[in-house]
């Protein structure tokens, strides 16, 4: 019990240094994603509506296209890994919970399990940008819905703006 003790104390301050030192890198990255989705799909707009056949806008729309998928899947991975790592925390704790209801020990191994679960549910920890907001899995949605509303308003800007010029 020492070590899973140990085990889960050093879990726990590995994602508190991990918060710490990547905090505002993760929160940047989330950002950087963000806003390189939205401008890999208004430069595909773009060169669709002014002239596919162009050379020059079919490679500019293949390597954005490429740039956009290397940084959703740095995004992805980094993501799911500290989500992954969070859940694996969760499960410690409700296996913790499962062993002190469905096994009959003497007090002794009953107060020490009730110590593991009481500690395992005080200090679990989740990756976080800094305490802004939490990563998990539930960022990858707030991020598409975000990059459909900007993108909504980059292709308005970008209709008036072909209006303006004739295209």
């Amino acid at each position: 019990m020492r070590a899973l003790t140990r085990d889960y104390r050093i879990l726990g301050e590995t994602i508190d240094i991990y918060n710490h030192l990547f905090g505002y890198q993760l929160m940047l990255i989330v950002l950087h994603c963000g806003l390189e989705v939205i401008s890999g799909l208004n430069v595909a707009v773009a060169s669709i509506i002014i002239d596919a056949a162009n050379p020059v806008y079919y490679n500019l729309f293949i390597s954005n296209s490429i740039l956009l998928m290397f940084s959703l899947y740095n995004f992805l991975t980094i993501v799911l890994k500290c989500d992954a790592t969070t859940q694996e925390a969760q499960k410690f704790f409700d296996i913790c919970v499962k062993i002190q209801d469905q096994f009959n020990m003497d007090s002794k191994q009953i107060d020490v399990i009730t110590k593991l679960t009481n500690y395992s549910q005080r200090f679990f920890r989740e990756f976080s940008a800094r305490g802004y907001f939490k990563i998990n899995k539930g960022i990858i949605f707030s991020l598409i819905g975000n990059v459909t509303a900007y993108l909504i308003i980059v292709m308005q800007f970008n209709e008036s703006y072909f209006r303006k010029i004739g295209v």
